[in-house]
């Protein structure tokens, strides 16, 4: 994986997501691979991940090879006895964000995290549904830049 672009960037983000254990247990395995980029299918099932990059900029005093951006990270889960598994998903997430940096395909990391666990909505319909949503602050180094910093 790379970060020469924002597809191979978030690429590089899910594979860190879903693979980054601890115990034993990593996202992939709690969520049965279900980690999405922007939208998850209508048909999912859960529990499941939604990752979309946000407030990206980059930075002039680099070339404009480094970018900075929120990871804003939702980890879903239904019925609302399912909260807590879905809690462990997003403390997974976090913990391979912010102990992440990554020089093989360019250097990504996360350097602080926001939490939420969002109430459940007040329509019947609806209030089943757990949501935990992170929004991790991250840089990434270009692997351009990368390398030309290397050579």
């Amino acid at each position: 994986m790379s970060t020469t672009t924002r597809v191979n960037l978030m690429k590089t983000i899910i594979t860190r997501v879903m693979g980054y254990s601890y115990g034993g247990t990593t996202v992939g395995t709690l969520t049965g691979n279900r980690v999405y980029v922007s939208q998850a299918p209508d048909d999912t099932l859960f529990p499941c991940v939604v990752l979309r990059a946000i407030n990206g900029q980059t930075s002039p005093e680099y070339q404009n090879a480094r970018e900075q951006f929120d990871l804003e990270v939702m980890c879903y889960g239904r019925p609302r006895s399912s909260e807590q598994g879905v809690e462990q998903i997003a403390d997974l997430v976090t913990q391979a964000l912010i102990t992440w940096t990554d020089g093989s395909s360019g250097v990504v990391f996360g350097r602080s995290v926001q939490r939420s666990t969002i109430p459940p909505v007040g329509d019947a319909s609806d209030r089943e549904l757990v949501t935990v949503r992170l929004v991790v602050d991250v840089t990434a180094w270009s692997l351009s830049l990368v390398g030309a910093l290397q050579a």
